[in-house]
């Protein structure tokens, strides 16, 4: 046998040239281009008959070569069809009728190899030479197979044919009158037939070989004919005239419906009311195509003619809805130009106020005012279509534009409007500055703010720097209020501490009275009321909130309670000797243990009293069942008894609880005594303990000072950036530290330990935030805002779960999570994380101030679109205020704050 043919030669179409000519196929060309295309895709399709029909006849060759010459032919065959395929380069096509011309050529050289091919296949047949019986019947079978390939090609062009036909008649036409499907199942059989031929074995024969692979081919060239003449007859009948008919109207009434579509689109777009109406109307014309216009082949002449009727009628109706729609379209339009018209003179007189007025409004300040009226012109000019919503904005724009406007006539009066405001609020922050006032350092801040603002106010809007200064005296006199509302609660708390301390002084010389009484060493109390003072100083000295001191006198009166409590106690033990109370406690025992005895005897006769008039009852209405005359006199004595015994027991019962009640009276006393010795020994427990967490905060916490401190130093840290905000809280652990270190009151190492971990919690929550935007540097807001981006999808993650952890619980009704994940996935899709990529590109390739104006007023618009998002949403608002305490969005929002100071400082 020879060799197989190399892979590397075996013919192969390339991947480009069919992606490229099924897109050029694809194309909608129309009219004569139409025409073109048409005869590209049949040229396509005889190309790819003849390709597929020429290497199949040369497997059929490869499958029964026996000698080097049949190798040499298959090689050469192989070479020469990769060689022909080759020819067709799209990337020289000079247009529709140059690649037509092309493929054509290809296809009439594989036509040539594939008849060079089929002969060679019967030339080995015919050739008489010396072979084998297998090698004979290969041949036959070969032959006969390369005979079924000519067949199914000749039946593939010639109803290739025919569709062209058809296709020239109705362009559009959606049926194929090519039955290619019964066809292929006869040419299947055949095939079939012609591989189950034995071609080894005692069934194996030349002769039914041939006999059985010449009916397999005359049972596919009879086929064709019945096919090609059956689908050619129907082609030329009048049933396909009148269904082509029918065809071309369905095609326009589809057009007309892809129009009136289309006109919908910018009628939806544009909120016509009209809309919903044409909608449905169309919707209902394409539910009716297919019932309307079914096959009419089989009707009656009567028939045929009503349902043509249908058909034009159903026209006319598409029709007369695309007419609708475009009238509705130009009403609409010229709606829409009128207002616009309305809307240029108010622009004009606008552009020609600021014109008038520019000139007295610095640099700075006059920056927002030319963007916003740049932003109105460029929005006015830029409307498409008869959007109404854009005609609001644009209204919108001009209020805010005139606003603007009437601020910069009058600038000068409002600039020092401004100035008077942070004027004010500095003065009263700075008379509060000094060190008896209880949030002295808040009103240095704020003359930090104020500061601040003033030297930037200019590059603000005069609204928007008239609203912040105003803001900031409102701030200042709100902590002039807090002030003095601080220094009268911590008067009023002082001289309470004072009442209970010196009630804890009183406390303490009755308790020493009690434990020399109780035979102890006297000492003063260490229970908690010392260190529940303590707490109260240090709340009343630390707390800048005026309502926590309702917590503070809280406490205190808590104390106040539990001292003339225990006070109590101990004057009632101070009343009686230790021996005294033992002696009563063992009167009362012996008392108690007596009476017990006799009770317990007592009860045990009532309850055979009780048991004896149960038996009797029973027996009495043993009798009754069985019918007895039962005398009502012995009935009611049998109840009486019962009732008796009842009562008896009852009665034992609430003499044993008296009892009772009289020994605990007696033994309390000494009960007491007891549980106050053993209060001291806690409280001295309790000071070791209280000992240990000192030395343990005081170790931990220089540590932690140490690193922290370099951490907020270290430019490149996040929480350098956020300085301001964590050295108070840094200031909280060294205070704690100092006051431990030095013993003063007011704190514990318990509570110290408790504060560290919550400014670790405090200043992680910092780190979480990321570096903060920075003027200099624009070009990272892109990738600050994708980081604030995915930690807004990792919160809605965390509360939706947290939501169903919550709804495990059987007696929750109605489950959230999955609105609420439906909620988030809408807004998440509107929350784009590539929001201020192109501003910040901008920022970091260009240097003219002009390219960056405009970026900023790109980032500007964003910081306003997501503001808007994130505020006004009601339901993110509900999420934003969740009760399993997921934050949600807060870093964003203060992202967006930075992002927005920033680029106006930036430029």
């Amino acid at each position: 046998m020879p060799e197989q043919i190399p892979d590397s030669i075996l013919p192969k179409a390339s991947a480009k040239q069919e992606a490229f000519i099924t897109r050029y196929i694809d194309k909608n060309y129309k009219k004569k281009k139409a025409q073109k295309q048409a005869m590209l895709e049949s040229a396509w399709l005889t190309y790819q008959s003849s390709r597929n029909t020429c290497s199949e006849i040369v497997d059929l060759v490869q499958s029964v070569s026996e000698t080097k010459e049949d190798y040499d032919f298959v090689r050469d065959m192989r070479l020469k069809t990769s060689d022909a395929i080759a020819k067709i380069k799209p990337g020289s096509f000079k247009g529709l009728s140059d690649a037509t011309k092309q493929i054509v050529a290809v296809a009439e050289d594989l036509v040539t190899l594939k008849m060079q091919a089929l002969n060679y296949m019967r030339s080995q047949a015919q050739g008489g030479r010396d072979m084998t019986q297998e090698a004979a019947i290969k041949i036959i079978v070969g032959e006969a197979r390369a005979n079924l390939l000519q067949i199914n090609a000749e039946f593939g062009a010639k109803a290739e044919e025919l569709r062209g036909k058809v296709r020239k008649e109705a362009p559009n036409l959606s049926w194929d009158p090519v039955e290619m499907g019964q066809f292929a199942e006869v040419s299947k059989i055949s095939s079939a037939t012609l591989l189950a031929i034995p071609k080894t074995g005692d069934k194996a024969s030349e002769t039914s070989a041939k006999s059985e692979a010449a009916e397999a081919v005359k049972k596919a060239e009879t086929a064709r004919g019945e096919l090609i003449a059956s689908m050619t007859d129907y082609a030329e009948s009048d049933n396909f005239t009148m269904f082509v008919a029918d065809m071309r109207r369905r095609d326009a009434v589809v057009v007309a419906l892809k129009e009136v579509r289309e006109t919908l689109e910018q009628l939806d777009r544009w909120g016509v009311p009209e809309a919903a109406g044409i909608g449905t109307d169309a919707d209902t014309i394409e539910k009716e195509l297919d019932l309307v216009f079914a096959d009419r082949s089989g009707l009656s002449a009567s028939e045929a003619d009503t349902a043509e009727k249908a058909q034009s009628a159903l026209l006319g109706k598409a029709v007369a809805l695309g007419d609708t729609a475009t009238s509705a379209i130009s009403r609409t339009q010229e709606t829409f130009d009128s207002e616009i018209d309305k809307l240029r003179p108010q622009v004009e007189r606008l552009e020609q106020r600021w014109q008038d007025c520019k000139k007295d409004v610095g640099k700075t300040q006059s920056a927002p005012i030319k963007a916003q009226i740049a932003a109105m012109r460029l929005s006015l000019d830029g409307l498409g279509g008869c959007n109404t919503d854009a005609i609001d904005a644009v209204k919108k724009m001009i209020k805010e534009t005139t606003d603007l406007v009437l601020e910069a006539e009058n600038i000068e009066l409002l600039n020092e409007r401004i100035l008077s405001l942070l004027s004010d609020a500095k003065n009263e922050a700075k008379a509060l500055i000094g060190k008896s006032n209880p949030i002295a350092d808040v009103f240095a801040k704020h003359i930090g703010e104020i500061d601040e603002f003033k030297g930037g106010f200019k590059e603000k809007t005069l609204t928007d720097a008239t609203k912040g200064a105003q803001e900031l005296l409102e701030a200042v006199r709100v902590d002039v209020k807090r002030n003095q509302d601080l220094i009268d609660r911590r008067r009023e708390i002082m001289e309470r501490i004072a009442k209970r301390e010196q009630q804890l002084v009183e406390f303490n010389l009755l308790f020493r009275q009690m434990l020399e009484h109780a035979g102890q060493t006297p000492k003063d109390y260490r229970g908690s009321f010392q260190a529940d003072i303590e707490t109260c100083k240090s709340w009343a000295a630390t707390k800048t909130d005026p309502v926590f001191y309702d917590t503070i006198d809280a406490k205190l009166t808590s104390i106040l309670t539990g001292l003339d409590k225990e006070a109590g106690n101990i004057r009632l033990l101070l009343s009686k000797s230790n021996q005294e109370l033992l002696m009563e406690a063992a009167t009362a025992a012996t008392k108690h243990r007596d009476a017990n005895l006799d009770l317990n005897q007592r009860d045990g006769k009532a309850l055979a009293e009780l048991a004896k008039a149960q038996a009797a009852l029973a027996a009495i209405q043993k009798r009754l069942d069985a019918g007895e005359d039962v005398p009502e006199s012995e009935l009611k004595a049998a109840n009486d008894a019962l009732a008796a015994a009842n009562k008896a027991r009852g009665d034992i019962a609430d003499e044993r609880g008296v009892v009772q009640r009289e020994y605990d009276e007696a033994t309390v006393l000494l009960d007491q005594q007891t549980q106050l010795v053993k209060e001291l020994a806690g409280a001295e427990a309790a000071d070791e303990l209280a000992q240990r967490k000192k030395d343990e905060f005081i170790e931990i916490s220089k540590e932690w000072l140490a690193a922290v401190t370099k951490e907020v130093g270290d430019k490149a840290t996040v929480l350098a950036d956020y300085k301001d905000e964590a050295d108070p809280q840094i200031e909280r652990i060294k205070t704690a530290r100092k006051m431990l270190k030095d013993d003063k009151p007011g704190v514990t190492g318990a509570s110290a330990l408790s504060e560290l971990e919550f400014v670790k919690k405090f200043l992680d929550r910092l780190r979480e935030r990321g570096k903060k935007t920075d003027r200099r540097n624009l070009g990272d807001i892109g990738v600050q805002w994708d980081k604030e981006v995915i930690k807004v999808n990792k919160s809605a993650s965390d509360l939706i779960t947290a939501i169903e952890e919550f709804e495990k619980f059987p007696q929750i009704e109605g489950k959230a999570s999955g609105d609420v994940e439906k909620m988030f996935g809408v807004i998440l899709g509107r929350m784009q994380d590539h929001a201020f990529e192109q501003a910040a590109k901008t920022f970091n390739d260009s240097d003219d101030k002009q390219i960056r104006k405009s970026a900023r007023e790109q980032a500007l618009s964003e910081v306003r679109r997501y503001r808007a998002l994130m505020f006004n949403d009601p339901l993110l608002q509900k999420c934003v205020m969740n009760p399993f305490s997921v934050p949600v969005g807060s870093g964003a929002a203060n992202r967006l704050d930075e992002i927005e100071l920033n680029v106006l400082r930036g430029i």
